[in-house]
């Protein structure tokens, strides 16, 4: 056995302050009525929803070191969602096109299966490292196919 596990001690904690679930808003069921005023209404609840997935990522990339937001890689997410009124143009074709664009800037490090600190030589560190990088990249393409089913849904 070249590689010896990590039991990932923490690492949920790490994960519920990052990644919010989008997969409960993916049915019709979230929402009450389409009427702009209803605070559980369509507009309102999606208005949340898209506003806490950019918060979360925008919480990860300054978590990350970054500190000039005007850096940040999905800025672009920052658009409104709209209401019952707004423009197609201006507002609903503008929010679609920036979110099918989606790619999360998270690295997903509560991921890693081992902790590659506990490597006992670079052979294994390395093997490690490309353990831990494929279950990054699996869960990285995760999220993206969940919030891009998210906005088809809506």
């Amino acid at each position: 056995a070249i590689l010896r596990g990590w039991d990932g001690s923490g690492a949920d904690v790490e994960k519920e302050g990052v990644v919010f679930d989008v997969v409960p808003y993916q049915f019709a069921g979230c929402y009450n009525s389409y009427d702009d005023d209803d605070e559980d209404g369509f507009y309102n609840v999606y208005t949340k929803v898209f506003e806490q997935l950019y918060r979360c990522e925008l919480h990860q990339w300054t978590s990350m070191g970054n500190i000039d937001e005007n850096d940040f890689p999905l800025k672009h997410l920052n658009v409104s969602f709209g209401d019952s009124a707004s423009d197609y143009t201006n507002v609903v074709s503008t929010f679609y096109a920036c979110w099918e664009s989606y790619n999360t800037v998270c690295k997903y490090a509560w991921c890693d299966e081992y902790d590659v600190r506990e490597a006992p030589n670079r052979r294994v560190r390395r093997a490690m490292e490309e353990e831990n990088g494929k279950k990054r990249k699996a869960a990285r393409k995760e999220r993206n196919e969940e919030v891009l089913s998210l906005v088809q849904f809506v």
